[in-house]
């Protein structure tokens, strides 16, 4: 049983981008362990979180939007988080962050197929495949093996291109 915590409560001592955080990787815990609504409560807490405090709060709400998409995703709400996807890949396109690019292009990928995007789903595929040579993708050939089994599911065939 997973308990759900109130990170609001939290000792106002604790530094904004600590709590925030907390309430992101709380909700991609949640989201491996199947809980939407915890995943999508703490992804919401975490954006208000973020939207209410000033300018430290606007560089750490891509964080928090990423926190909220994987509450949607996990809902099997998969046009809220396209949308969302959307919101933090103009982010990472904007501020250079080459690491966030290339995961949430891989991730909007994989939403795109749920959406049947096919097409817009190779393009995302495409390009976060080639964030690899770059070597900012961290998880090497886990993450890479994922993205070919979506790619190949995207193009209806079983083998590489």
């Amino acid at each position: 049983m997973v308990r759900s915590v109130c990170f609001s409560q939290v000792d106002e001592r604790v530094s904004l981008e600590v709590r925030l955080k907390a309430l992101t990787f709380a909700s991609f815990i949640a989201m491996f362990l199947d809980n939407a609504s915890a995943a999508t409560a703490y992804g919401r807490e975490a954006v208000t979180l973020a939207e209410t405090a000033g300018e430290q709060g606007k560089q750490l709400l891509p964080l928090a939007l990423a926190a909220l998409a994987s509450g949607a995703r996990v809902a099997m709400d998969f046009p809220t988080a396209f949308a969302i996807q959307e919101r933090f890949i103009a982010w990472a396109r904007e501020s250079g962050d080459t690491f966030n690019l290339g995961m949430s292009l891989l991730a909007q990928g994989g939403i795109a197929i749920e959406l049947g995007f096919y097409e817009e789903a190779l393009i995302l595929l495409d390009e976060s495949l080639g964030w690899r040579g770059r070597r900012v993708m961290p998880f090497g050939p886990h993450t890479l093996s994922i993205a070919w089994a979506i790619w190949r599911a995207a193009r209806g065939t079983t083998h590489k291109p």
